[in-house]
């Protein structure tokens, strides 16, 4: 069964709106999508594992509801675990990752360095819809237990493209357990920027080399 994959409607700027319909998504509008990176330190061998194993529960994590309360939105409904029921039995870890990356206006990218044992997933047109963010933040939340023991890994959502530095979801590790921070790292923001645009710059170059 795969994750519904958010809806892609328009707003974009000129510029970019472009730039993604000759090299991605032709006749196809856009929203105002916010971008992911999660950054994990991680044995080749566990990712391995990670990627291999069932999807997660997202019910034990905690700092769920405290999350979705902070959160300003249109029409908000009451949080309820039926938020985070949103895969069947039946999926992987890779499967999430598969379906992501073949849903090519996301722009996803999975990406190790066995030097530094990092792992990097990014979706450069993630979501607008907090809801639709929650299985995909549950999914990373879980890989909680197979990283290295480093503080230093994090998964961040904010509107890249758009300019816009509001985080929206900010995921920090401590002990291999997970939980929503408050106070964002700027130092996480700024890899996360420099990770986005080096994206940005590759579907740039791919437009730019696209035949009249």
């Amino acid at each position: 069964m795969k994750h519904k994959l958010p809806a892609i409607e328009s707003k974009a700027n000129t510029h970019y709106k472009s730039i993604l319909s000759t090299t991605l998504i032709k006749n196809t509008s856009m929203s105002e999508l916010s971008s992911l990176l999660a950054k994990i330190s991680i044995t080749q061998e566990n990712l391995n594992k990670f990627l291999a194993a069932p999807v997660a529960t997202f019910e034990s994590q905690p700092g769920w509801k405290e999350w979705w309360d902070s959160r300003e939105m249109y029409g908000k409904s009451e949080f309820t675990t039926d938020l985070l029921d949103a895969y069947n039995e039946e999926s992987t870890n890779q499967g999430i990752v598969t379906d992501w990356i073949e849903y090519k206006p996301s722009v996803t990218h999975s990406e190790y360095n066995p030097h530094t044992q990092t792992w990097y997933f990014s979706i450069f047109q993630f979501s607008e819809n907090y809801q639709e963010m929650i299985p995909v933040l549950g999914f990373l939340r879980s890989i909680e237990t197979y990283k290295n023991l480093d503080d230093s890994d994090f998964v961040i959502v904010y509107p890249f493209v758009w300019g816009d530095d509001t985080v929206q979801a900010y995921i920090r590790f401590k002990d291999n357990e997970s939980y929503f921070a408050d106070k964002t790292d700027q130092q996480h923001q700024r890899l996360a920027s420099l990770y986005l645009d080096k994206i940005w710059k590759d579907l740039e170059t791919k437009y730019n080399n696209e035949p009249d």
